[in-house]
């Protein structure tokens, strides 16, 4: 793989110039911009270098959002004046606001599905046993938990008889054993760290499983089905309202990007005497275009180097 060419750029003018250069440089997408002074082994710059980029607050707040939902238009080129970082920030929680409660309950539909979608496949290991789940949460002195351990270490547990507890076994499958163990309260922790030895693998059910296995997993399915259908009509409210601000998202994103690439070519540059000097690399291959934009500015010097 070849490695593209670069040649540095050091540009200079008059400090009224500075903006108009730097808009120059932007606008040719090939200008990587350098510092200055390190270059030139000066103490000087632009002042900038010191302060805070006042667009990185709200660019962060932008971030925030799926922008892949926002209308970004690349080509587009930012109205001066057209936003403030206040106004950005102030729109930003405007949007969040109107986000938050439909978040907070996809949130909550999301990890819904996913937890009955484990447990429905968890639950398939116990069909076909008797056994009554609703019993078990009603039990006030005895702890059981759900899941599996490696088949291999089914023998291992005769070295654990006295430790008051009970495995019981209710499928094999793939080198694994699925069933519960029962412990009680007091020797709980005790027992957790055995298990956890024998490289038990804890799978939580929804609380409000009962009857069968066959019963409870008819009845997460039916479960499963409404909040599928639930999670869906909460992504329909969210995508409505990116929809409605996908236009000002996009155009606050470029704003701000634009001014805090500006703020990032001013901290770079030296500005003294009221002449500034900008330095930066911009490959061969696009050296052409950058002469279109950068000529563009009057009474500039601008010099390459390969």
């Amino acid at each position: 793989m070849s490695i593209e060419k670069l040649e540095l750029v050091s540009i200079a003018g008059a400090a009224p110039s500075l903006n108009e250069a730097i808009v120059a440089c932007l606008q040719s997408r090939a200008f990587h911009i350098e510092n200055a002074a390190k270059l030139l082994g000066s103490g000087e710059d632009g002042g900038a270098s010191h302060s805070e980029d006042p667009y990185a607050a709200p660019l962060r707040a932008l971030m925030e959002f799926d922008l892949r939902r926002a209308k970004i238009d690349t080509e587009r080129e930012p109205l001066p004046g057209e936003f403030t970082p206040e106004s950005i920030l102030s729109e930003t929680e405007r949007i969040s606001e109107r986000l938050r409660d439909v978040r907070e309950k996809l949130a909550a539909a999301r990890k819904q599905v996913a937890d009955y979608g484990s447990a429905a496949i968890h639950l398939k290991n116990l069909t076909g046993s008797d056994l009554d789940l609703g019993e078990l949460t009603k039990c006030r002195h005895i702890v059981s938990r759900f899941g599996r351990m490696p088949e291999e270490n089914m023998q291992k547990l005769a070295f654990y008889s006295d430790e008051g507890f009970v495995f019981q076994a209710y499928h094999t499958e793939h080198e694994y054993v699925w069933g519960f163990y029962f412990a009680a309260k007091e020797r709980i922790l005790t027992v957790d760290a055995i298990m956890k030895g024998l490289l038990f693998e804890c799978y939580e059910l929804p609380k409000d499983v009962s009857g069968t296995p066959e019963q409870a997993l008819a009845e997460l399915q039916i479960k499963l089905t409404e909040r599928k259908s639930a999670l869906e009509e909460l992504e329909k409210q969210e995508s409505a309202i990116y929809e409605e601000e996908a236009d000002l998202l996009g155009r606050m994103y470029c704003y701000a990007k634009y001014q805090s690439e500006v703020w990032k070519l001013r901290s770079q540059c030296i500005v003294t005497d009221n002449k500034f000097s900008l330095m930066g690399y911009v490959p061969v291959s696009e050296k052409e275009r950058f002469k279109k934009y950068i000529g563009n500015v009057p009474d500039l010097s601008v010099v390459y180097e390969a």
